[in-house]
């Protein structure tokens, strides 16, 4: 048996998760290499520390709630009680990762600082977020279903309109905003498909790195923070509308599809080496092998 065929038999009842087809649109080659041949990407420090910030983040969310948050008077005093309680769970971390904890704590007291004071209005609703909700979704003559887990989604309610905020959450000094974007549009159209929040929605997608600071991409640093509180975040947080994609999501799933059901796979090399070849885990195999 191909190890083509071993890979299409391996698929989980038929599930493909996002990251498969957002790695297959990004280098078939690396696809091919880490899917189909088996080549192991070896665990850096970035994707450790990585790891352990997506795990912090997820507990962060599901810990405190934002009845808490109304207890504090001052903002000073609840990003304080937040340190004290994390540094208590988190004595035996990396300096650095209890820098980028207390980065994230900073932002989230702040925007929850916010949705204390708007919310208390009642002309907006605030709805308990999700996080890691893992989606999936098959049309009945699909052979292959989509899934997908979004690593949190904040929800708001305003004159009956929901508005939807999907954020992935990336530990990197040069994020890849076509691809992060391409992977939240996936999860929007999942979520649509299973109209998960009904039809009358709006759609933003969130990208908050601890890493980058103010002076890497000045224009889009805190936006949000900016235009809606007033309070100035030296971490970048993009931010920007979600808008209808299900032509061009359509195309890439139906090649995709295609391309594992023919098994082909470009031969060409990349037109040029960019720093997504450079930094790629398989860059000597790929640059070697072909």
């Amino acid at each position: 048996m191909s190890k083509l065929k071993e890979y299409m038999r391996d698929l989980k009842d038929g599930w493909i998760h996002n990251s498969h087809l957002a790695n297959w649109r990004w280098c078939p080659r690396y696809f091919k290499l880490r899917y189909i041949e088996g080549e192991v990407t070896p665990e850096t420090r970035v994707m450790m520390v990585g790891t352990v910030f997506h795990d912090f983040c997820k507990r962060f969310h599901d810990t405190f709630e934002i009845y808490q948050f109304e207890e504090f008077s001052r903002l000073s005093d609840l990003i304080a009680w937040v340190i004290s309680v994390i540094h208590h769970q988190e004595s035996d971390l990396p300096n650095v990762l209890k820098m980028y904890i207390e980065r994230f704590i900073v932002f989230e007291c702040r925007r929850y600082w916010y949705y204390c004071r708007t919310f208390a209005n009642a002309d907006e609703e605030y709805i308990p977020h999700k996080t890691e909700l893992t989606m999936r979704h098959r049309s009945g003559d699909e052979q292959y279903g989509r899934m997908g887990t979004v690593d949190v989604i904040f929800r708001t309610k305003v004159d009956g309109v929901t508005h939807i905020r999907l954020r992935e959450y990336k530990v990197s000094r040069k994020p890849d905003i076509s691809k992060i974007r391409s992977q939240l549009c996936f999860y929007k159209s999942i979520i649509e498909k299973l109209e998960l929040f009904g039809k009358n929605v709006t759609y933003r997608y969130e990208l908050y790195d601890p890493i980058l600071d103010n002076n890497v991409f000045p224009l889009e640093v805190g936006s949000f923070e900016r235009t809606r509180t007033g309070i100035h975040t030296p971490y970048w947080f993009y931010e920007r509308p979600l808008k209808t994609t299900e032509t061009w999501l359509e195309k890439y799933w139906k090649n995709f599809i295609e391309a594992l059901e023919s098994g082909f796979y470009p031969k060409q090399k990349r037109e040029q080496i960019d720093y997504t070849c450079v930094y790629c885990n398989f860059y000597s195999l790929c640059w070697g092998r072909f």
